[in-house]
C-alpha cells in the first residue's frame, strides 16, 4: 500500500510540474507572465507533496530495517539451536562409542533426525 501510495504522489507531482512548465512556456511565448500568488501555491503544494513523498519513502525504509532484523534475529537463533543440536549429538556419540554400544555404529552411519525419513529431503509433516 505505501509503494502505490508513494508512486501515485509522486506521478501526481510529475503531472503539476509538466502542467506548470507548460503553463509557464506559454506564458513566455505570449508575454503575459506576471507574478500570480497561485505559482507561488503551487510551488508550495508542490514541496508538501514531495516532502509526503520522502516521508513515505522512510517509512518504508525504516519497515524494511524492521523486516531485515527481525528475519536476522530468528536466523541467530536458530543457529544457535543448530549448534547447540550438533553439541548434543556429538556427546551421544561420544558417549554411546565409550560405553561400546552396538547402536553407536548404526547411528554414525546415518544422519540425526532421518533414520526413519528413507532418502526423502524436507521436513517432517506435522497434524
Amino acid at each position: 500500500d505505501l509503494d502505490k501510495s508513494l508512486q501515485e504522489i509522486l506521478r501526481q507531482n510529475e503531472q503539476r510540474c509538466e502542467q506548470e512548465i507548460e503553463d509557464l512556456k506559454q506564458g513566455l511565448i505570449s508575454g503575459s507572465i506576471t507574478p500570480d500568488p497561485s505559482h507561488i501555491k503551487f510551488s508550495d503544494d508542490a514541496l508538501d507533496e514531495q516532502k509526503h513523498s520522502i516521508r513515505i519513502a522512510d517509512e518504508k525504509v525504516a519497515l524494511a530495517v524492521q523486516a531485515y532484523d527481525l528475519v536476522d534475529s530468528h536466523i541467530q537463533q536458530l543457529d544457535q539451536f543448530l549448534k547447540k543440536s550438533e553439541e548434543e549429538i556429538r556427546r551421544e556419540r561420544e558417549l554411546a562409542s565409550a560405553t561400546g554400544s552396538p547402536d553407536a555404529n548404526a547411528e554414525g552411519s546415518t544422519k540425526a533426525g532421518r533414520g526413519s525419513e528413507g532418502s526423502r529431503g524436507g521436513r517432517k509433516k506435522t497434524r
